[in-house]
C-alpha cells in the first residue's frame, strides 16, 4: 500500500508526457519562446507606469490605463538601490573602470562622455591615444567636475556590487546615462524561470517544471519589484530558481558522476557574488547545503559537497574584499591627487549591519522591550550605550549620522554602523533579552511564521494586466510536509523545502511589511499538488475503466 502512495504522490511525469527525442525538443523549444513571449506581456505592462504616462500622454488618470501590473504587493518601504548615488558612481565605472569615485555635480550635469570622465580624473584616457588633437564635443567638457568618494553614505551602507547591475541597461541603450537596475531584473527574473522548464524538462519532470514557471512567473511581488521598480528587493526567489534548476538533477538522484563536485563550487561562488549585492539571495546558500546532506549516495561524498560549497564561497568572498579594497585605495590615490578632490578617510562596510537589522527587526513584535522597526530609535538606544560601556563622546541628534567625524578635518560624519562598538551593545541587547526570556524570543518568531503563513502572495496564475487567484493556503505546506517525510520521498521533501531559504529573513529578522512576500515555499506545494493531481486522475480511471483491483 505505501508503494502504491509513493507512486501516487510523484512529481515525475504521467505516461501522457512522455515523448520522445524529437517531442523533447519541441516541446523545450516551444516551452523557452512561450516563457518569454508571457513575460515580455507581464515586461509590457509594467512599462506604463504613472511617471511614464504622465510623460508621454500628459493625462492625469493614468489609474484608467490598461495594461498597469497589480502593485498590491510591492514593497512599500526602503531604499536599497540609492539609485540617483549609483548612477554617478556608475558614470565612472562604465567610462574609466574606477570605483568608487562620484561628484557633487547633479547626474544631469555631467557630460556623458568617455573622454570627459577621464578628464575629470585628471588622466590620460588610454583608449584615445589618437584623439590628442580632436575637439572636445561641447566647452562644458573644459569644466571637469570636483572628486569625491563617499556621497552622503553609500559605501557604509555597503553591498557595493550593485554598482554593476546597470551595465546590462547601458549596453542596450547604448549609453550610461540614465542606466537603471530593470534591465537586469528583466533578465534575470526571465532566466530564472527559462533555467527551471529547461532543468526539470530534461528530467522527465515537464509537468511539476511548467506548473511551477507559470506560479513563479505569475508572482506579483516579482512581477512589480523585478519588471517595474529600479530597486534591488525582487532577488531572493530568482536566484532561489536559478539555483534550484542546478541542483535538480541531484534532487532527483540523476547526478552521479564525478561532475557533481564542480556544483558546489559553482553554486558558492555564485551565491558568494550575489552577496555584493544584497545578502538575502546568498542565504539560498543553505539551502544548497541542506540538499547535499539530503541526497543520496555516502556520507563522505555528501560531506565532501557541503566543504566544496563552504570553500568555494569563503574564497569568493576573500577575492571580492580583496578587490574593493584593492578598488578602493586605486580611487583614494586619485581623488587625493585632485587639488579640490575630496577623499573618504573613514571606515565603511562590505556589506549591510547584520545586528542593526536584527534590533530593528524585532519592533515587528518586541516593541514591549523597547525595539522598534525605525533606524533613529536603533540609534537613539544605542549610542548612548556605546557613550556608556567604552567611554566615548558620540553625539547623536537626527538623521542617520552623528554630529562627530572620522578625523580632525571633520569631512565626512561617523554612520554608526560602521563601528564595532555599535554592533557589540546592539548584539549585547539582544542576546540579552532572549537569554533572560526565551519564551518570549519562541513567542515572536511563532508570531513571525504565523504571519509568514498567513500573509504570503497569493497562488496566482496572469497574462499581462490579467490575473485569476487560486484558492490556496500556505499552511497546508506543513502536513504536506509530514505527509513526504512519511513516505520517504526525500527528492520531494527537498524540492519542497528549496524555497525555505527565501522565508529565512521574515523568521530571523523582521516579518513586517512585504517581507513574506519574499517567500516561495508554497508556489512549489501548488506545484507538486498539480502532478499528484494528475497522477491521482490517471488512477482514477483506470479504476473506472477496470476496476478498484486494477490498481
Amino acid at each position: 500500500m505505501i508503494s502504491r502512495l509513493r507512486a501516487l504522490c510523484s512529481v515525475a511525469d504521467p505516461p501522457c508526457l512522455h515523448f520522445g527525442t524529437r517531442g523533447s525538443i519541441a516541446f523545450l523549444l516551444l516551452g523557452c519562446l512561450l516563457i518569454v513571449a508571457w513575460q515580455a506581456e507581464f515586461i509590457k505592462a509594467g512599462q506604463l507606469t504613472p511617471s511614464s504616462y504622465l510623460r508621454t500622454l500628459d493625462q492625469a488618470n493614468w489609474k484608467t490605463l490598461p495594461h498597469q501590473l497589480d502593485r498590491t504587493y510591492g514593497r512599500r518601504t526602503g531604499k536599497g538601490l540609492y539609485a540617483r548615488r549609483i548612477q554617478k558612481y556608475f558614470y565612472f565605472v562604465y567610462y574609466t573602470g574606477k570605483f568608487p569615485i562620484t561628484t557633487p555635480r547633479a547626474a544631469n550635469r555631467l557630460n556623458w562622455h568617455r573622454r570627459s570622465a577621464w578628464r575629470a580624473l585628471r588622466l590620460p584616457d588610454p583608449a584615445a591615444a589618437g584623439e590628442a588633437a580632436r575637439p572636445y564635443l561641447h566647452r562644458s567638457l573644459n569644466r571637469s567636475p570636483s572628486l569625491i568618494m563617499e556621497d552622503y553614505a553609500l559605501l557604509r551602507t555597503g553591498d557595493l556590487g550593485k554598482v554593476f547591475l546597470l551595465y546590462p541597461d547601458a549596453w542596450i541603450s547604448g549609453t550610461p546615462r540614465g542606466a537603471t537596475v530593470r534591465w537586469f531584473n528583466r533578465l534575470l527574473g526571465v532566466a530564472s524561470l527559462l533555467s527551471l522548464f529547461v532543468s526539470f524538462s530534461l528530467l522527465n519532470h515537464r509537468l511539476f517544471g511548467t506548473a511551477l514557471v507559470v506560479v513563479l512567473g505569475s508572482n506579483p511581488f516579482q512581477l512589480v519589484e523585478l519588471f517595474t521598480r529600479n530597486n534591488i528587493f525582487g532577488y531572493p526567489i530568482a536566484v532561489a530558481s536559478l539555483v534550484l534548476a542546478l541542483h535538480a538533477p541531484l534532487i532527483l538522484g540523476r547526478w552521479r558522476h564525478a561532475s557533481v563536485y564542480a556544483l558546489p563550487l559553482v553554486t558558492g561562488a555564485f551565491l558568494a557574488t550575489f552577496r555584493e549585492v544584497r545578502a538575502e539571495p546568498a542565504l539560498v546558500i543553505l539551502s544548497a547545503g541542506a540538499t547535499y546532506l539530503l541526497a543520496s549516495g555516502s556520507w563522505w561524498r555528501r560531506v565532501a559537497l557541503v566543504a566544496l560549497l563552504v570553500l568555494s564561497a569563503a574564497t569568493t568572498s576573500a577575492a571580492w574584499g580583496h578587490y574593493w579594497q584593492a578598488k578602493f585605495d586605486e580611487a583614494y590615490e586619485i581623488v587625493s591627487a585632485v587639488r579640490d578632490g575630496e577623499t573618504f578617510d573613514g571606515d565603511w562596510n562590505a556589506h549591510h549591519s547584520l545586528w542593526h537589522s536584527i534590533w530593528a527587526g524585532l519592533g515587528d513584535f518586541g516593541q514591549d522591550r523597547g525595539y522598534r522597526w525605525y533606524d533613529r530609535a536603533v540609534y537613539r538606544y544605542g549610542i548612548p550605550k556605546v557613550n556608556e560601556r567604552f567611554g566615548r563622546d558620540y553625539r547623536y541628534e537626527k538623521g542617520r549620522l552623528l554630529e562627530n567625524y572620522y578625523t580632525a578635518a571633520r569631512k565626512h560624519r561617523i554612520k554608526p554602523e560602521t563601528l564595532e562598538e555599535y554592533a557589540i551593545v546592539l548584539r549585547e541587547k539582544v542576546l540579552g533579552d532572549i537569554r533572560a526570556d526565551p519564551l518570549w524570543y519562541a513567542s515572536v518568531v511563532a508570531k513571525r511564521v504565523d504571519r509568514l503563513f498567513s500573509q504570503p502572495t497569493p497562488i496566482r496564475l496572469g497574462f499581462g494586466a490579467h490575473y485569476f487567484d487560486v484558492p490556496f493556503s500556505a499552511w497546508l505546506f506543513i502536513p504536506a510536509l509530514g505527509w513526504i517525510a512519511f513516505l520517504r520521498r526525500w527528492d520531494q521533501f527537498m524540492l519542497l523545502g528549496f524555497y525555505g531559504s527565501t522565508s529565512l529573513t521574515t523568521i530571523a529578522v523582521y516579518s513586517g511589511d512585504t517581507m513574506p512576500y519574499n517567500s516561495a515555499f508554497h508556489q512549489v506545494l501548488f506545484a507538486a499538488f498539480v502532478c499528484w493531481g494528475a497522477h491521482g486522475a490517471r488512477v482514477l480511471l483506470v479504476v473506472l475503466r477496470k476496476g478498484a483491483a486494477s490498481w
